[in-house]
């Protein structure tokens, strides 16, 4: 089924035993820094945290994306090594923004059809508030999938594993 908003869910499997896993992600994560991130030169690739069975984490870049996936798994063992199962989600201010400002526009694309309706022409002004909300869903979809992708392949490599159907 097709999201319209930006969410991924990720299944790995590795040979990887579930400490060991564990142990190297956490080697990857460095804790949160609530300061001025944009001096410091960290080289661990994601922030936030992992604990015995699952994390939250997201990547650690040196741009400004708000569209950038929080990313939530948990770790299960197998009789030969582990799955980890991941998803990938908007940051729930940016959600909230998103749905507001979303609900506004398509507030506007409704009043506009209504206006089209009870007079019988299209005017080129009343679309745009219809394309201004596709562009803008397009671009969230396409920030996210950017961020999510690069994540989902550096998580790929530091299990050592492979890409599943979820």
């Amino acid at each position: 089924m097709i999201s319209l908003l930006p969410y991924k869910q990720i299944v790995f499997e590795s040979q990887l035993n579930v400490a060991e896993a564990r142990r190297r992600l956490a080697l990857e994560v460095a804790k949160r820094n609530w300061g001025l991130q944009w001096f410091e030169r960290r080289t661990e690739k994601f922030e936030g945290t992992v604990s015995e069975t699952d994390f939250q984490i997201s990547r650690i870049i040196h741009y400004r994306n708000s569209f950038l996936p929080m990313i939530t798994g948990r770790f299960i063992p197998l009789s030969q090594g582990v799955r980890i199962e991941v998803k990938m989600k908007l940051h729930v201010g940016v959600l909230l923004f998103t749905l507001v400002w979303l609900g506004i526009v398509g507030f506007l694309v409704a009043t506009g059809s209504a206006q089209v309706m009870a007079m019988g022409k299209v005017e080129i002004l009343t679309a745009v508030p219809l394309l201004v909300m596709l562009l803008f869903l397009l671009t969230v979809t396409i920030m996210f999938k950017l961020e999510a992708n690069k994540a989902s392949k550096l998580l790929r490599e530091i299990f050592v594993a492979q890409e599943i159907a979820a």
